[in-house]
């Protein structure tokens, strides 16, 4: 919820945001339950690999996510992004215009997809100080522009009208503790790098250790985190949903607060 009274103009954005923090809410308590009723639905397994260079962990599971889940993530993005939409209404309105069916907020990736947006009406009405304000927001601007936020609630939203958003069965990450029993003295013992591993009946690498020199016996253990990520999204197949939903939300939040000087 925004922690400032919007003006009145932006007050419908406002109660769409606050449904979309609703609906992430219902979301978190969702993969909660899941992955509280799964927590121990994977199987783990260890083997000395490369001559006994490397002690493996190894996983597998046959988690499924509920279809509910993709189904309000898709409903929470797409209130998102109806709130770019009805700012550009709203600031059209404010300047003392008429909007049309054309107006969209820009989602430019380059700064020639933006004077094409602008072209074909996507911002006309606002006020040179909106227009200023929309354009300070694009992806373009930024030296990732599909990993902009902006983005992601746009990418994501037209995922959404064609089928459901991907959020994978679920991913494993190394959890916070490796117990290694007694080895020989001498030893070298290096940590491989941590990995999410999205997970599924195949077995996946989730971690490993490198021994020096090989050994023909080693055991150790470690512990497991499991959360449900997206994989819709380059880049981010491995980020948390309810993390991701909750940057997104304030990301929005944050646009609508900055725009508020154009309604006063």
């Amino acid at each position: 919820m925004i922690d400032r009274e919007l003006p009145h103009a932006l007050q419908a954005i406002g109660a769409k945001l606050n449904r979309a923090e609703e609906t992430c809410r219902l979301v978190d308590q969702k993969i909660d339950k899941l992955l509280k009723t799964e927590k121990d639905n994977f199987i783990l397994t260890k083997h000395l690999e490369d001559g006994g260079a490397r002690f493996v962990f190894k996983i597998s599971s046959s988690i499924c996510v509920p279809p509910i889940i993709p189904v309000l993530i898709g409903e929470a993005i797409h209130h998102l992004r109806s709130c770019f939409d009805h700012l550009v209404w709203a600031l059209v309105i404010q300047n003392g215009k008429t909007p049309s069916r054309k107006l969209q907020f820009p989602t430019a990736q380059t700064e020639a997809d933006y004077t094409e947006a602008v072209r074909r009406e996507s911002v006309k009405g606002v006020s040179k100080e909106a227009a200023d304000f929309i354009v300070r927001m694009q992806p373009y601007r930024v030296n990732s522009p599909r990993s902009h936020t902006l983005s992601i609630i746009h990418k994501l939203d037209i995922i959404d009208k064609h089928r459901a958003i991907l959020a994978s069965a679920a991913a494993a990450t190394l959890g916070d503790t490796i117990e290694v029993a007694d080895f020989e003295e001498g030893v070298d013992i290096k940590l491989g790098p941590p990995q999410t591993v999205v997970l599924g009946n195949k077995e996946a690498d989730l971690f490993w250790l490198e021994l020096s020199p090989p050994q023909t016996q080693f055991e150790a253990e470690l512990s497991v985190d499991l959360q449900i990520v997206l994989s819709d999204i380059p880049g981010y197949e491995f980020y948390p949903v309810s993390e991701l939903l909750t940057n997104l939300v304030n990301f929005t939040k944050g646009v609508i607060v900055n725009s508020i000087p154009h309604f006063e």
